[in-house]
């Protein structure tokens, strides 16, 4: 999906961001997320490096909760 530049760093605090490219003013976006992220964004078949990364992002919430 396509945001405006001055609202990426609200969607990338907000969601897990993977791929983003400047175009034209605005930024495209690839990013990991239960449900949309944004209104413009579409769904797309995760590729090995997303399944890597969400698996990452999930081991990494089980330690932390675990500690506390």
């Amino acid at each position: 999906f396509n945001v405006p530049i001055s609202e990426f760093r609200q969607v990338a605090s907000e969601h897990m961001v993977v791929h983003h490219m400047s175009e034209k003013g605005n930024v495209r976006v690839r990013c990991i997320s239960e449900k949309k992220p944004y209104a413009t964004a579409v769904e797309v078949n995760p590729n090995l490096e997303d399944s890597y990364l969400w698996l990452l992002r999930k081991s990494k919430n089980q330690i932390q909760n675990e500690q506390n």
